[in-house]
């Protein structure tokens, strides 16, 4: 107690000394006026207090300061540091114990704390150091990657030339490219989904980024210096106990309930202090300020940003998590009690002791400098190279010319590329065919479609081609293996599953298609044959699909399709064996058309017009058959070259070629080699067609028999003369090579089973010429025609909406079921026949073999029984492969 007082006393004096040097320093005005009586009285108050105590009287610190608080607008420090303004007292430099495993430490072996209590603490300690250290290293090996660095860039722009612009990876429904639908985010993308994320990001970061990524690093900076100044308050707090040979920690004297203070300190536990508890956090909070500054500088997007923040604050605080979590009470209970540890103000040299209030403020002028000093660091060093970064990225992938598409020419290996549609294109035909079909339920919201736009969508049109199985809407592996198949399948390919007819598909859906495909120009078939050029144009195989008997398909003599009224160009290849047994091939003379005729026809004219597109269609194919045609020229018909200078009059011939003057001179029979060539022997209409100098220059003649593979139609029919036909020439033709039915039937070598369709070829049937002449060749030939039947049934059977049956499934299914049966039958015959054959050939050969007569006929009986049984066997081994 006399210790206590003692010290109560020192205070006192300390305090009253200063209350000295405060009168002293006033300078009070001669004759004060009355309006001053209340700034003088709690002057006269203190000099009454300081009488007292000159009187050896007594008074209360409270009284003391609260009159020094009346009378003075600044603060008054104690010996202690600490802060007395307005009556409110503030303690000083101290360090604040919190609740955790770093501040626990300090009671690890006093006797306030039992031994296993202590045990616990340190291996706290020690899990704690392990668990901040480890994330910390995770987050520096695995985290830290540099974002958007030259190879990752490389990357994208690899992409942008390699994918991005491919016609492979293009939407061709929509008529996008990938950068676009890239860069517009299109949710319908399938493809590139990394390269979306990255520019969602990328676009999120350029707007505001750099902003929000300061910001989060400022309060992590903040967070962090806030822990190393704690550190430091700690050290210095250990550093200003006295040192002694034990720690004392005994209750408060000041009559406080419940309080501790920590007296002195032994020099040992100042050393483990020291390395144990320190150290470790000093190297913690270091390490967490610089790789956390670095990992927020290199996230890009916005909401990891925000938590990436959180979680490098969940492992700074994770020795508080630790202590609330698993250390002992009564550790945490002392924690509670000491609260504070004195922390003794600096002397610097020349400067004595730094009061208690400046060395605060000091303290937190250098966190604010040391923060803005860490933000301008972050800026200069991460922030603005990464967002430099950011912008080179997005303009890597989404700046210049997004609405292009390209591809490689793989004969010259040039690019060649063509452009596609904005962003903003409607919905396209097939789309909304689709849409309907799907049945998707949709209606209005504020700026999007209109009720009345949603239903006059789904009255006015019609939905997709739904090929089901049987009667319901049942799936079929069949139906899905033919729609995969029409999927892979190109023009041709699709063009042999199409019927010959203009009415084969919904009105409404043919109506849409057309109108997308002949902008708005056509709606309907018979709209298309008002406009017969469409059909003839090469582009439009849409319109020869979908309209084959308007645009001519079936047509032998004067096709609308003029040159394309083939396959591949899309007339459907069930068009093909009408249009070879046409009344009108089958009844038109065998003359060539004249050449007044020629130029009349609008046949011809569009004719040679599509010539010229297949031919002459694409710059590269201009170049290389111009060069070819005036090489030709030159070195054939140099002679007829108009004029004095041939190397002009040549050029001019080629650039008149190449610009299509001649496929229009053609096509307006003005019949000339070139520009100013005439035909060296005068001729005219199809014979100039065919003639040998126009073959060379034209590359190739006119005549080509007309069959399904070929690209385009010959002109056969329009010169059945010139091009070596005869009447029965122009049915039909079984071979490419153009072969009669009659010489095709005269090299059959073996017995044949034809079982034609009620729609095939009379010549196949019975009675036919082919089966005839092959029925008398070989008596085991036969012909079964099934009248109720359309071609195509057995391979395509009844489930082809295609190739419409006459019959119902059930009867298409028994037609088939007999058709195989049917030639099994013939099969098993003809093994029998040539059985027996293979059979009396071996035993001839055998008796040859014998020397005397005798010996032959004595073998002939037991050779003969042997033939017989063989054949029983075979017999029987037949019938029991047939049951099966």
């Amino acid at each position: 107690m006399a210790l206590a007082t003692e010290l109560r006393l020192q205070q006192l004096e300390a305090r009253l000394g200063q209350v000295e040097a405060a009168l002293r320093s006033i300078q009070q005005p001669a004759a004060p006026a009355a309006g001053d009586s209340r700034e003088e009285e709690p002057l006269r108050h203190l000099e009454t207090l300081q009488q007292n105590l000159e009187d050896g009287g007594s008074i209360s610190s409270s009284e003391l300061v609260h009159t020094q608080s009346e009378r003075f607008e600044e603060a008054l420090f104690t010996s202690d540091g600490d802060e007395i303004r307005a009556g409110i007292t503030t303690k000083g430099p101290c360090y604040e114990l919190k609740h955790s495993v770093w501040d626990a430490c300090l009671f690890i072996g006093l006797p306030t704390l039992s031994k296993w209590d202590s045990a616990l603490a340190g291996l706290l300690l020690l899990l704690n150091m392990f668990t901040q250290i480890a994330f910390v290293l995770i987050v520096r090996k695995r985290m830290l990657e540099g974002v958007l660095q030259p190879d990752e860039l490389t990357e994208y722009l690899q992409f942008r030339t390699k994918v991005a612009h491919d016609v492979k990876y293009a939407d061709l429904v929509g008529g996008r490219s990938m950068a676009r639908q890239v860069c517009s985010q299109d949710e319908s993308l399938q493809w590139a989904n990394a390269q979306t994320g990255i520019i969602s990001d990328l676009n999120d970061y350029i707007s505001i980024g750099p902003i929000l990524a300061l910001l989060a690093i400022g309060c992590w900076l903040s967070t962090t210096l806030r822990e190393l100044f704690n550190i430091m308050g700690f050290v210095s707090a250990i550093r200003g106990f006295p040192p002694g040979e034990i720690t004392v920690i005994a209750p408060k004297e000041d009559g406080d309930s419940g309080r501790v203070v920590l007296t002195k300190m032994s020099t040992c536990r100042k050393y483990m202090v020291y390395i144990f508890v320190a150290l470790p956090r000093l190297v913690v909070g270091v390490s967490l300020a610089i790789t956390g500054t670095s990992y927020l500088a290199n996230t890009l997007n916005l909401a990891d940003l925000i938590l990436n923040a959180v979680a490098l604050a969940f492992i700074l605080d994770i020795d508080e998590l630790i202590e609330s979590a698993f250390m002992p009470r009564r550790a945490r209970f002392l924690l509670n009690a000491l609260g504070t540890l004195p922390i003794a103000r600096l002397d610097i040299p020349g400067l004595a002791q730094m009061g208690g209030g400046f060395q605060e403020r000091l303290k937190n002028l250098l966190k604010v400098a040391l923060l803005l000093l860490g933000l301008s660091l972050a800026w200069v060093c991460l922030l603005q190279p990464l967002h430099d970064r950011v912008r080179l990225a997005h303009n890597i992938l989404c700046s210049g010319r997004q609405d292009f598409i390209y591809t490689v020419n793989a004969a010259t290996g040039l690019v060649e590329a063509t452009p596609t549609f904005p962003d903003n294109v409607p919905l396209t035909g097939n789309q909304e065919s689709v849409l309907r079909l799907a049945e998707v339920d949709l209606f209005s919201i504020p700026d999007w479609y209109t009720q009345q736009a949603i239903d006059s969508f789904q009255k006015n049109g019609a939905p997709a081609i739904l090929h089901t199985a049987g009667d319901g809407e049942k799936a079929s592996m069949n139906l899905l293996f033919q729609l995969l198949m029409l999927a892979k399948s190109d023009v041709e390919m699709a063009a042999e599953r199409l019927p010959c007819m203009d009415e084969a598909f919904p009105a409404r859906l043919v109506r849409d298609r057309l109108r997308h495909t002949t902008n708005e120009t056509v709606g309907s078939c018979m709209e298309l044959a008002e406009k017969p050029d469409l059909c003839a144009d090469m582009s439009m195989n849409t319109l020869r699909s979908l309209c084959p008997q308007t645009c001519g398909c079936d047509e032998p003599i004067n096709s609308a399709a003029a040159a394309f009224a083939t396959v591949p160009y899309g007339c459907p290849k069930m068009c093909m064996p009408q249009r070879a047994t046409s009344l009108k091939i089958k009844h038109a003379p065998c003359t060539d058309m004249t050449a007044e005729e020629m130029a009349s026809s609008q046949f011809i004219r569009r004719y040679f017009h599509g010539l010229y597109a297949v031919q002459l269609g694409n710059e590269e194919f201009r170049t290389a058959r111009t060069k070819e045609y005036t090489m030709s020229l030159n070195s054939s018909y140099y002679s007829l070259l108009p004029g004095p200078n041939k190397t002009e009059s040549l050029l001019r011939a080629g650039e008149f070629y190449r610009s299509g003057g001649w496929h229009d001179a053609m096509a307006n029979a003005n019949y000339m080699l070139g520009l100013g060539i005439p035909h060296p022997r005068g001729l005219t209409g199809c014979a100039f067609l065919d003639s040998e100098e126009v073959k060379a220059v034209a590359g190739g003649g006119f005549c080509l028999p007309r069959t399904d593979g070929d690209l385009v139609v010959s002109l056969r029919a329009q010169c059945p003369v010139t091009c070596g036909c005869k009447a029965d020439e122009r049915k039909l033709q079984y071979s490419p090579h153009g072969q009669k039915e009659e010489d095709l039937a005269k090299e059959v070598r073996c017995p044949q089973l034809m079982i034609p369709a009620s729609n095939d070829d009379p010549h196949v049937k019975p009675g036919g010429g082919f089966m005839s002449i092959v029925t008398a060749a070989h008596p085991a030939s036969k012909s079964v025609v099934y009248e109720n039947m359309i071609h195509g049934w057995m391979t395509r059977g009844a489930d082809d909406p295609m190739l419409p049956q006459k019959e119902g499934a059930e009867t298409v299914k028994e037609s088939q079921a007999s058709a195989l049966k049917l030639a099994v039958d013939f099969f098993l015959q003809l093994d029998l026949q040539w059985s027996w054959l293979v059979c009396r050939q071996a035993w001839c050969r055998w008796l040859a073999g014998f020397p005397s007569k005798v010996e032959a006929e004595e073998t002939r009986e037991f050779a003969s029984r042997g033939c017989h049984r063989i054949m029983a066997a075979e017999t029987s081994r037949r019938a029991d492969l047939d049951d099966v």
